[in-house]
């Protein structure tokens, strides 16, 4: 399968994704205020040709194979309008299928309302912005595949229960999951093999932000000691 993704960020760095990990995700809208002119760049990289934005008054040069673009647009109502990203499965193909995603336009007032408010629950000095966020990423980023949440194992140990327990490698040392243990699973995943688990857990050095590394270390130490 072809592993694709669209993204829109606005100016303040507040994106909306979508990705092929999980098609039932819910994510977030992107939210515009209304009556304000929104100058959008627009990034080709798969060859795309059809990418656009149902909302009256969207124009611009949508990009071709590999290209760039502008799109300019001004929404003069409120309502919720929908961002069409294509999908070609495998590259070269005709286009498979069309996903969607959600842009919430707004008053202004109501706008700034709505981004007081993303920034609140996004402020990742917050132990307990983080935890839902580490499990958004457990979902998201595949964890799931190897790990559970419920104390069953899986290709690697289960999650439930495993802050702080003792863990014994392949080569007999011992260790205790901690913050640093975690981290370095997350990025140095072969440094350390535990003894039952075979050595398949990928790195995801230079993959993950490091407030997403910090994101899944708070959700596992949420799920519980031994």
């Amino acid at each position: 399968m072809y592993q694709w993704n669209c993204t829109i960020t606005d100016a303040r760095g507040v994106s909306a994704q979508l990705t092929d990990v999980d098609p039932n995700d819910q994510l977030d809208p992107l939210y515009l205020p209304i009556g304000t002119p929104i100058h959008m760049k627009v990034t080709n990289k798969d060859g795309f040709e059809d990418l656009d934005i149902e909302a009256p008054g969207a124009r611009g040069h949508y990009p071709r194979r590999g290209g760039a673009g502008e799109l300019n647009i001004t929404l003069e109502r409120a309502g919720s309008y929908t961002w069409k990203c294509p999908v070609q499965e495998p590259p070269g193909s005709a286009v498979a299928h069309q996903t969607t995603h959600t842009i919430i336009a707004q008053p202004a007032a109501e706008w700034a309302a709505s981004m007081r408010a993303y920034d609140d629950a996004h402020d990742w000095t917050k132990p307990a912005n983080l935890i839902p966020f580490g499990k958004k990423l457990y979902e998201r980023k595949g964890c799931n595949a190897c790990h559970t949440v419920d104390g069953s194992p899986r290709v690697g140990p289960s999650w439930r229960g495993i802050w702080g327990k003792s863990v014994t490698g392949k080569d007999g040392s011992t260790r205790s999951v901690d913050d640093a243990f975690v981290r370095e699973s997350i990025l140095s995943p072969q440094a350390f093999i535990a003894d039952g688990f075979p050595p398949v857990m990928p790195s995801f050095e230079g993959q993950l932000k490091p407030r997403e590394v910090a994101a899944l270390v708070a959700y596992i130490q949420s799920l519980g000691a031994p």
